[in-house]
C-alpha cells in the first residue's frame, strides 16, 4: 500500500480487526503522512508512524496498548494528539509511545481512560509550553488536586474539557484565575451551580450541562470537530 501511495498525506482506518499474535503495523514508510486517524482498530500494539505526522487521533481502540520494549517514536512536527477511549494505554504509556519533546503541540486530548493517581503527573503527561487545549473528559478520579498538578504542566492553556470528572468549585476557580477562556464541566457531579455562575461572571465560557441526552449518537469525528477543526 505504501508503494502505491507514496505521497499520501491523510489516512483514516476504521473497524480493522487483526487476529492471532500481536502484529506491529508499520506506517513509517508514508514519509509525507501528516494526518492519521485510527478508530476501532483491533490490534494490540500502537502502529509505527512517520516523523512527518502533525495530527494523530487514536479513538476507541480498546485492545491497543503501549509496548515497553517498543522504541518511542519521535514526532517533532506534532500539533494535535487524541488518545480517546483507549483503555489499555495507561497515562505513563503515552510517554512511552511518543517522544514529543520540542514539538509545537497545541491540542492534547487523553479522555476516557484511568489516570493512575499514584503517578507523578510529569511521568504521565507530556509537559508543554505550547498546548492550548487539554481534554481530560471521563477521567473520574481527577479531582481538584490532580487537576492543579496537571494544569501546571501547561502554562499557556486556554481551553479544557473536564466532562465527567470529580472536580469541585475549588478546581474551577483555580482554572479561571489561571486565565483559561473556555471550560467544559458537563456532568461534574461535585460542581455547584454557584461556582459556574461566578466563573461566567468573570467572562469565561463555561459549558455545564447536567442532563444527559437519552440517545448520544454523535460520531467520534463530530466530537473532534467540535473541539479542534
Amino acid at each position: 500500500m505504501q508503494s502505491a501511495m507514496p505521497n499520501l498525506t491523510r489516512l483514516s482506518l476504521h473497524y480493522i480487526v487483526f487476529t492471532g499474535p500481536m502484529t506491529l503495523i508499520d506506517l513509517s514508510g508514508f514519509v509525507h503522512l501528516q494526518d492519521l486517524t485510527l478508530s476501532n482498530f483491533r490490534n494490540d500494539s500502537v502502529p509505527k508512524v512517520p516523523q512527518s505526522i502533525k495530527h494523530l487521533h487514536l479513538v476507541n481502540n480498546h485492545s491497543m496498548r503501549s509496548v515497553p520494549t517498543q522504541e518511542s517514536t519521535k514526532l517533532p512536527l506534532l500539533e494535535s494528539l487524541s488518545v480517546l477511549h483507549c483503555s489499555k494505554i495507561t497515562s505513563g504509556g503515552l510517554l512511552d509511545m511518543f517522544n514529543m519533546s520540542g514539538c509545537g503541540l497545541k491540542y492534547l486530548d487523553v479522555g476516557g481512560k484511568l489516570f493512575e493517581s499514584n503517578m507523578n503527573v510529569r511521568d504521565a503527561f507530556p509537559a508543554s509550553n505550547t498546548v492550548q487545549f487539554l481534554g481530560l473528559s471521563m477521567m473520574a478520579n481527577i479531582k481538584d488536586k490532580e487537576l492543579k498538578s496537571i494544569a501546571e504542566l501547561y502554562p499557556n492553556l486556554q481551553r479544557i474539557d473536564l466532562e465527567s470528572t470529580s472536580i469541585s468549585g475549588v478546581g474551577l476557580k483555580y482554572l479561571v484565575e489561571k486565565g483559561l477562556t473556555s471550560i467544559k464541566v458537563d456532568y461534574c457531579a461535585n460542581l455547584g451551580e454557584d461556582a459556574v455562575v461566578w466563573a461566567r461572571a468573570q467572562g469565561v465560557t463555561v459549558s455545564h450541562n447536567m442532563i444527559r441526552p437519552q440517545q448520544q449518537q454523535q460520531r467520534y469525528r463530530d466530537v473532534l470537530a467540535d473541539r479542534y477543526y
